[in-house]
């Protein structure tokens, strides 16, 4: 049998074989990134499968680095527009909200030094913690989730150089440490937790001080039978963290006085509820800073490998626009699940 010319046009026009498994992960891949793009702004924080993708929001727009360059060489056209539209959306979207915001102008007013950090209730390399709390000399401290049973060494360790020390023991043993006078001290509730909140004298103003260690985005029950980690997943619900947010900003929008509110928020910054906080106080992060600014996983994380670098900012210090964030830091490794932050921030002199 004689082969015809027109089969052998068909089958050197067909693609090589990888080249068709590419097109078919691009496609998948590209599909999966559009539906969120547009489902995002219409249904926001309605179904509780959309919220968990969106405390990844960034990391699916990372792989268009390759797709793109790949789909133009592979001359597939319609893929490659496709990711050349969501490379101008994710970079609009996104651009704003990894690079630094420029802080108000404050030319008058106190300077303080200013540290948060989850220090993780098995931590065993205190040692280290209190090392570098000494090292940084910061004028005030807050701390979730502190060791209790190194809570005497701690406050032992820091009593010359924090005359003020004050421990919320109801549930997570979180601590401050202040130079400064203490005016008044509180611990109230939200959605039955316990929460810090002190007034200090700063140079003669006083300053409202909440020390934040928020539920994390869970429900009691599972959604579905299922035994497949992690379990976090299918339990995932952001109303009980959400309400707690609410109420938070109802007690700071209410207040006279400079706020400072800084501790494990569990909250994304890609979480919708991020967006409520940021539109009515000033991340101090952001405002100072650029990147992801990743706080969790640290290492000691219980749900995820250790090998995993952070991957989400859950860590916040915030201002009310009197005190204006001059700079900020992610502090190292210390045998935490969380990472410290450290600020410089500037009390306005009226």
């Amino acid at each position: 049998m004689t082969m015809q010319s027109s089969d052998i046009d068909v089958s050197q026009s067909r693609p090589p074989l990888l080249q068709r498994l590419l097109t078919l992960v691009f496609g998948l891949y590209l599909l999966f990134l559009l539906t969120y793009v547009i489902m995002r702004p219409i249904f926001d924080d309605q179904f509780w499968w959309l919220n968990l993708l969106h405390n990844g929001a960034p990391y699916y727009f990372a792989p268009l680095i390759i797709v793109l360059p790949l789909a133009i060489l592979m001359r597939a056209k319609r893929l490659a527009g496709v990711a050349l539209l969501l490379t101008i959306a994710g970079g609009i979207w996104l651009g704003p909200r990894l690079l630094p915001a420029a802080p108000p102008d404050a030319p008058y007013g106190t300077e303080f030094d200013f540290i948060s950090f989850n220090v993780y209730p098995y931590n065993e390399t205190m040692d280290d913690v209190i090392d570098w709390l000494r090292v940084q000399d910061a004028d005030v401290v807050l701390l979730q989730e502190v060791n209790i049973d190194y809570l005497p060494d701690l406050q032992a360790a820091m009593a010359d150089r924090y005359p003020v020390q004050e421990v919320n023991d109801s549930v997570h043993w979180d601590v401050l440490l202040s130079r400064y006078e203490l005016v008044e001290r509180e611990v109230f509730d939200l959605q039955g937790y316990a929460h810090q909140r002190f007034v200090l004298d700063i140079d003669g103003e006083q300053v409202e001080f909440y020390n934040m260690h928020l539920l994390m985005p869970v429900q009691d029950q599972a959604r579905f039978a299922v035994n497949i980690p992690p379990e976090l997943v299918w339990r995932y619900s952001e109303t009980a963290r959400d309400a707690q947010i609410t109420q938070l900003l109802q007690r700071v929008v209410q207040s006279d006085l400079p706020v400072v509110v800084a501790g494990d928020f569990n909250t994304s910054e890609f979480s919708p509820i991020y967006d409520v906080i940021n539109a009515n106080m000033l991340d101090a992060f952001r405002r100072t800073n650029w990147g992801l600014g990743a706080t969790w996983p640290a290492g000691e994380s219980e749900e995820l490998p250790d090998v995993l670098p952070p991957m989400l900012r859950l860590d916040y210090i915030w201002t009310t626009p009197q005190i204006v964030p001059l700079s900020s830091a992610i502090g190292p490794r210390l045998g935490s699940d969380h990472l410290p932050l450290t600020a410089t921030l500037k009390l306005i002199e009226e």
